[in-house]
């Protein structure tokens, strides 16, 4: 959580009631960082410059919003977040964050011969190889019929987590191949699994 910013020149030029008024809202900014609830921050400034009738206090007030709202704006605790993720492929127009190294196990599970209507789930076990935090911001199949799902919370290196995939056969008889891209902060960029086999048609 960021450090809580103040300009004490600044709050100790209002009113007491209003300056404590500043501090308070200062706390509640800090509080609801992590979950973006600035509304209420803003809410409680609008009202203190409403109700005041001097207009140099009204103006040092909206100053010291805007350095609070600016404070708020700042990253807490310098950790890297999906909506970070960058690399040549995966994001354009961010800060550039480190990079990182993903190692499957396998990257291809063959399921043999199923019959039509039957579902195939598989866990691709990964590793962090890389020295910096693994972040996977999304994982996408080109067909609706194998869904993904994978960890959202960073992979410490040396730390593992698995990438499920589930296939759903129903409509889909003959060769199988289905392939599932992992959007991360990894080098090379957009590593992929496949899972494949045969379905078998209903008579």
């Amino acid at each position: 959580m960021a450090t809580l910013h103040y300009n004490p020149i600044v709050v100790n030029a209002l009113p007491k009631r209003i300056g404590i008024k500043v501090i308070f809202n200062l706390i509640i900014c800090q509080q609801l960082q992590s979950i973006g609830l600035y509304s209420k921050v803003l809410f409680n400034f609008a009202a203190s410059i409403m109700i005041m009738k001097n207009t140099i206090f009204a103006a040092i007030l909206f100053a010291t919003f805007a350095f609070v709202l600016n404070s708020c704006d700042r990253k807490g605790d310098g950790k890297m977040t999906t909506d970070m993720v960058t690399n040549s492929e995966t994001a354009s127009g961010k800060e550039n964050i480190p990079v990182s190294q993903i190692k499957f196990d396998s990257d291809t599970f063959n399921f043999g011969t199923i019959e039509e209507g039957e579902k195939v789930s598989h866990s691709f076990k990964f590793t962090n190889t890389g020295t910096n935090d693994l972040i996977i911001l999304n994982a996408k199949a080109g067909c609706g019929c194998t869904v993904p799902s994978w960890p959202k919370e960073p992979i410490a290196p040396g730390k593992s987590g698995v990438i499920d995939v589930v296939f759903n056969s129903e409509g889909k008889p003959g060769k199988a191949n289905k392939e599932v891209t992992v959007y991360a902060n990894t080098e090379p960029a957009n590593p992929k699994v496949v899972i494949r086999g045969f379905v078998k048609a209903n008579d």
